[in-house]
């Protein structure tokens, strides 16, 4: 009886579905659901074993099979990344996937009339080394993850969300309102690279008694970073980067750093009952009296320590994986009909569903109504991808527009939509100011720009600095004058203005950062001056793209 050799059987094919699909999840870990990493595998290896049979029928021999399935894991696994960092589409799509479907099936007839399969015989112990060690690099992650997830507790102590005053709305403690509007550029971009002209926007602010800061800049382009350190009024530093080792994940300590921040604890002892409404990005904060998440069936009030189900925060800002992963495969096309099947009912809205900001406009407008005084953060996903409303606010048939989409049509509908958002979110301020018994205080600010133009720099870190940024300081207009303060000087200049604080302003620093979330800490210094040379001349010179 002949020995098997196990060290020659091809198993890399196998390894190789296995690392495309490890690697993804562990570019999400803690964002995605597990049960549909779970099944992605389970799907690989069938689907792996079934082409692997097939292509031994096919050759009657083992480790040409190998080889064969191999350039077929290859091709599947690989076409969406390229689509995605190529960006094309309509006829470059068509050539794409000819050119992909050409080499497939070369490489393969190739493998198949090779008349000597010694070669790939020789090489199956190699390739499987390789394609194990690719599977033990994409590990640690999430290994790190579950280990950190296992010592680390996500509840605040009771000291943290017990025992302040809880004062109500009055002329010395009015309402303050922190509302974001993601991904919102300032007038200067989107005149620039688009020639749109948003200042009736802006001006209408101003009409209402808000100072606009119309060269405001943020330092960090993403969200979770630009929020923390805004609502932490500080930049980050080498202790965010040991506190966050002890975190679940980086992606987990921002969210905390944002939602439990600095500025909501100092408002809590002076008075303020903290209400946090989740954008669908983030979990709810683990010191707020209030945490407001919206499902179909409305919006659902709660507060993190005291109520056990949101003991998991991860739980709120899951998505499902299958959609992700089919993103990065020569399934491509068939992503958003998965997210479409994937919804459960009266899950929470993911966080680009229309309804949820429609929902976020709609409870923001009732705050008022409170007796208590109360500090709200609102973060609304729009203007940002997808383009999912028309101009007279319906909503624009599923899937929605993508940035990834032909340019002529994106750029039409993404200004149709801000005409939209505009006019939504100027009614949101006129309730407010009209229900509030006292003045409000508000501040409403991008997180970062848009992405629908060239916000990145040559080597594709993300500089998508430029945002709107108002403020509207009842009785204390003088308060914030400075046309490019950053949001770190946000709170810094209210404590200031209303609480009789001392915060000197930080001078004004920006870092280019990675353009996938892939290292939320991978922070390089720019000069904020070199980089808006970039944009002026060479964005000049090269039409902007989606």
């Amino acid at each position: 009886m002949k020995t098997i050799n196990w060290k020659k059987l091809p198993a890399y094919a196998w390894l190789f579905a296995l690392y495309a699909i490890l690697f993804l999840f562990s570019q999400n870990i803690g964002e995605v659901f597990e049960s549909d990493v779970l099944a992605s595998i389970g799907v690989a290896i069938l689907g792996v074993s079934i082409v692997f049979g097939l292509a031994f029928l096919f050759s009657r021999n083992q480790y040409k099979a190998g080889a064969i399935t191999a350039i077929f894991v290859a091709a599947f696994f690989s076409y969406g990344h390229v689509v995605n960092l190529t960006a094309v589409h309509g006829l470059g799509r068509y050539f794409l996937s000819v050119g992909y479907i050409v080499l497939t099936i070369g490489g393969i007839v190739l493998i198949v009339r090779a008349r000597d399969a010694s070669p790939f015989e020789r090489s199956s112990p190699y390739i499987n080394l390789v394609a194990l060690v690719l599977l033990i690099m994409a590990l640690p992650p999430l290994l790190g993850y579950y280990y950190r997830s296992y010592i680390h507790s996500a509840k605040a102590a009771p000291e943290e969300v017990n025992g302040h005053p809880q004062y109500r709305d009055s002329a010395q403690l009015p309402d303050i309102y922190y509302i974001v509007m993601d991904a919102y550029s300032n007038d200067e971009h989107l005149r620039r690279d688009y020639g749109y002209d948003n200042s009736a926007f802006t001006q209408a602010l101003e009409n209402r008694g808000f100072f606009v800061a119309k060269d405001s800049k943020t330092s960090y382009g993403v969200t979770l970073v630009s929020l923390s350190a805004a609502l932490n009024m500080r930049y980050i530093d080498e202790n965010d980067v040991a506190a966050a080792k002890i975190s679940a994940s980086d992606g987990a300590y921002f969210r905390d750093l944002m939602s439990s921040s600095t500025v909501a604890m100092y408002l809590q002892t002076q008075g303020y009952t903290y209400i946090y409404m989740m954008s669908g990005f983030t979990g709810p904060s683990r010191i707020a009296e209030m945490n407001i998440d919206f499902h179909p069936s409305g919006p659902i009030y709660y507060n993190a320590y005291h109520d056990n189900r949101t003991d998991n925060s991860a739980l709120f800002y899951q998505r499902p994986f299958i959609p992700l992963m089919l993103e990065s495969t020569a399934l491509y096309d068939f992503a958003d009909a998965a997210a479409e099947a994937r919804k459960v009912d009266d899950k929470p809205y993911e966080f680009w569903r229309p309804e949820r900001a429609l929902m976020t406009w709609d409870e923001t407008e009732k705050i008022p109504e409170l007796p208590q005084a109360t500090f709200t953060i609102i973060h609304i996903i729009k203007p940002h991808e997808p383009i999912a409303f028309n101009r007279d606010g319906s909503l624009i048939p599923y899937p929605y527009i993508k940035y990834s989409q032909p340019h002529d049509l994106v750029q039409a509908k993404f200004f149709e939509q801000l005409e939209f958002v505009n006019d939504r979110t100027l009614r949101m301020l006129d309730t407010i100011i009209k229900k509030s018994s006292n003045p409000p205080i508000i501040i409403i600010q991008g997180d970062h720009g848009s992405d629908l133009g060239r916000p990145e720099s040559r080597d594709h870190r993300r500089t998508n600095f430029e945002i709107l940024n108002a403020y509207y300081f009842p009785g204390h207009s003088d308060c914030v004058t400075d046309p490019g303060i950053i949001p770190i000087n946000s709170f810094r200049a209210l404590f200031n203005c209303y609480f009789g604080e001392h915060y000197e302003m930080l001078e004004a620093k920006y870092y280019a950062m990675p353009s996938n979330y892939d290292n939320l800490f991978d922070l390089e210094p720019i000069d904020i001056n070199e980089w808006m040379l970039f944009h002026h001349v060479h964005l000049s010179t090269d039409p902007a793209t989606p």
